[in-house]
């Protein structure tokens, strides 16, 4: 009995994270806030051996939650992160309004990981804060 192994191409290709921010910045798809900031992180990997080292590496450690805490200013979303000046402590639960343009709100800011989307394509990180021990910053240079 012989049987023939043959393979089913659905016209789907997979793509870098990259390739994702460039469609995402052409207006090609929409990726929502938390997943544009991801994908940044991802970018930095350039081999498939490297990311699952660094996965692989990050199990093994303490765990930040990044969740968003969102602000509405006079012209933007702002998602503000763990280490930003506006991020909530855990007794204070502020407005979730400010009557302030983001660029005022990033001057008024000493520490900064936010991430700042005027419209469904303009989204902007600001960050200058470090990253925990173990996260992958945003910002590093190297490509891994």
């Amino acid at each position: 009995m012989v049987f023939m192994a043959f393979t089913i191409h659905c016209g789907k290709e997979w793509k870098t994270a990259s390739e994702y921010l460039d469609l995402h910045k052409n207006k090609k798809i929409w990726l929502p806030p938390p997943q544009m900031y991801e994908l940044s992180r991802l970018s930095k990997f350039t081999r498939l051996q490297n990311l699952t080292n660094y996965a692989s590496y990050r199990s093994r450690q303490t765990k930040e939650l990044l969740a968003p805490f969102y602000y509405k200013s006079s012209d933007a979303m702002i998602g503000v992160l763990p280490g930003d000046d506006l991020y909530p402590s855990e007794e204070n639960s502020p407005s979730s309004t400010l009557n302030y343009s983001s660029k005022q709100l990033k001057f008024m800011a000493k520490n900064l990981h936010r991430i700042v989307s005027f419209d469904m394509h303009e989204t902007v990180i600001q960050k200058n804060v470090s990253s925990s021990n173990s996260q992958l910053d945003i910002f590093d240079k190297c490509k891994l």
